[in-house]
Order: structure tokens, then C-alpha cells, then sequence
């Protein structure tokens, strides 16, 4: 019988081809996409002339599981292709509230890019608020969870500015139907 299924991890993936599964199929993309994808288009926006870094630094912050850490991982090694380092790299247990300690090592030395990897909205939305109050001149990215409605009533206008993706949505059109 096939088995169809929706979650986003590499690990399942390997899992299944390093095993000889062959009734398993992956739905959309794995988390690594959110990272190895995310680079490049960052990329074309510099090329086109649409933004301009402050630094090709970049501050990466995680969560402590597997999902979050797999995307730190290829983001990080996908920014070191293009000629970028990582100076700042955190890992955080979720739920997070408290941004403070890891905001102060970003104001202190403001990286281009802050991409952080933790998909919990309610975190997501707290960063983003404490962000806010005193912004960097970097190009804030937060994975999946502003796709969830939660996230604009907690983050309300600190919202404004972020980039975000999701490898799962769909365009309301008639090529996303």
C-alpha cells in the first residue's frame, strides 16, 4: 500500500532510501529547502540591485531539534559558497520567549542576514517584536511559522519587513489550485 505524507524532513527521506522503502512518497520539499533555497534567491535580490547587505555576515539561529538544526546547517553551508561567514550561530530550546541574550550579540555586531530556523510562531512572533525595538540593518528571515495566522496577531506591525517561506503553501490562484 503507498504511504503519502507531508512532513518535511530530510531524516524520514534518508531514512526511506537508505532502507530500500518503496512505497513511501514525500509530498512537497524537505526542510533543507528552506536554507539551500533561500541563499540563491537572497542572491538575485543582490544581483538585481533590490537589496544591499550591510555585511555578508550572517547571525543563524535555531532551535535544538533535529528540523531546525538539519535547515541551520544547509543555510550556513550554502552562505560559505557565496562567499559569506556565520559569526553568529545559536541554539535555542523552543518554546522561546526571551530573545535579549541573543538580540544583544546581534546589535553588538549587526550581521547582513538574520535567519532563524525555529518554526514555532509564537517564537517566531516574540523575536520579531523584541527585534523591533531596536532594529539592526539586517534582512530578517524567519521559516514557516509567519505562514500561520497566530503569528500577525502576536507580531501585529514588527511583522512588517520579514521575509518568510513555506516549502507546503500554495499561491491562491489557479496554478497554487
Amino acid at each position: 500500500m503507498p504511504v503519502f505524507h507531508f512532513n518535511t524532513l530530510q531524516a524520514n527521506v534518508d531514512y526511506v532510501a537508505q532502507n530500500g522503502i518503496t512505497n513511501i512518497y514525500e509530498g512537497c520539499p524537505t526542510e533543507i529547502w528552506y536554507g539551500k533555497g533561500f541563499v540563491p534567491l537572497m542572491q538575485s535580490w543582490i544581483d538585481q540591485g533590490l537589496w544591499t547587505p550591510s555585511s555578508k555576515t550572517a547571525a543563524v539561529i535555531s532551535s535544538n531539534d533535529p528540523y531546525s538544526i538539519s535547515i541551520a546547517k544547509a543555510v550556513q553551508e550554502e552562505l560559505k559558497k557565496i562567499g559569506w561567514t556565520t559569526p553568529i550561530y545559536e541554539e535555542v530550546v523552543a518554546p522561546t520567549a526571551d530573545w535579549g541574550p541573543i538580540l544583544t550579540k546581534i546589535r553588538a555586531t549587526p550581521p547582513g542576514l538574520i535567519f532563524v530556523t525555529d518554526y514555532i510562531a509564537g517564537d517566531l512572533a516574540s523575536f520579531a517584536t523584541q527585534f523591533a525595538t531596536a532594529p539592526t540593518p539586517s534582512l530578517l528571515y524567519q521559516q514557516y511559522g509567519p505562514s500561520v495566522p497566530e503569528y500577525l496577531e502576536l507580531a501585529k506591525t514588527a511583522a512588517n519587513g520579514v521575509v518568510w517561506s513555506t516549502t507546503i503553501g500554495v499561491l491562491p490562484d489557479d496554478i497554487g489550485k
